[in-house]
């Protein structure tokens, strides 16, 4: 027989909509469980944050509401760290984790495949790096206010790209606009005031580069970055040289991941 899980599963009963937030942390170092603490209540100070110290605490804690963060120490659970992955995988298969241990966790990684929201940080780390990640998690792009969101106005003809990219960023917290001609950009570019521009370089209406430097030579628009997109990266050398407020080229076909590093 399998022995039970190691993390309290959810029960179908009736909730309070407005519940506070849990977050369950397993941790058997005490000055660094102190520091965890503190961080999360900094975050999340209306959250209840339910305390283990090994794996018998965690499995006894009551399981009658969901958890939105899990902070598990790998190393308080010696060598039990895939199971505790794969406990977690199945009782909590959307969970929103931070997993911490001493040593690197990359072949950990695929028995997080299929999980929720999972990260892995090594000890030690600084505070900041524990901080901006529990916020991250408990605080979702859904939960900023738009206002205070960086805009992207993203302008290509191709409608399947506008349509990956403005997925792609608005799950990164992002505003997006998308424009399908040169034209539509620059009039977007007036209206919306967007913090940078990816912009396709040849477009049928406006070549890229003579978009960019109509934006350069506006006023309220020479500040605004641009990011040439293009799958001829080196004829567009050139182009960027002679407009000061092009930062690079994005090479095609990207990834979402060198997307979100652009």
């Amino acid at each position: 027989m399998r022995p039970r899980g190691f993390f309290p599963v959810k029960k179908s009963i009736a909730r309070n909509p407005k519940r506070e937030e849990r977050i369950l942390v397993l941790e058997s170092d005490e000055l660094l469980l102190s520091s965890i603490l503190s961080t999360l209540h900094e975050v999340a100070p209306e959250a209840v944050v339910d305390v283990a110290r090994d794996l018998d605490e965690a499995h006894r804690i009551p399981s009658d509401e969901p958890v939105e963060l899990f902070v598990l120490d790998l190393d308080a659970a010696s060598d039990s760290e895939p199971d505790i992955l794969r406990d977690l995988r199945a009782s909590h298969p959307k969970a929103r984790a931070i997993f911490l241990s001493t040593q690197r966790v990359t072949s950990l990684s695929e028995e997080s495949e299929g999980m929720g929201d999972v990260h892995f940080l090594e000890k030690p780390f600084q505070d900041s790096d524990f901080r901006d990640l529990a916020q991250t998690l408990l605080r979702p792009g859904g939960d900023v206010p738009p206002a205070q969101r960086p805009r992207i106005l993203v302008i290509d003809d191709s409608l399947m790209l506008l349509g990956f990219v403005e997925e792609i960023l608005s799950e990164a917290n992002y505003q997006v606009v998308t424009a399908g001609t040169g034209q539509e950009g620059l009039q977007a570019t007036r209206q919306q005031k967007p913090d940078l521009i990816l912009l396709d370089y040849l477009l049928p209406d406006l070549p890229g580069d003579e978009l960019s430097q109509r934006l350069s030579e506006d006023e309220s628009t020479a500040h605004i970055p641009v990011l040439f997109m293009s799958g001829f990266g080196s004829d567009l050398e050139g182009a960027q040289a002679r407009s000061e407020n092009v930062l690079g080229i994005l090479h095609k076909p990207f990834t979402s991941d060198s997307l979100l590093k652009a």
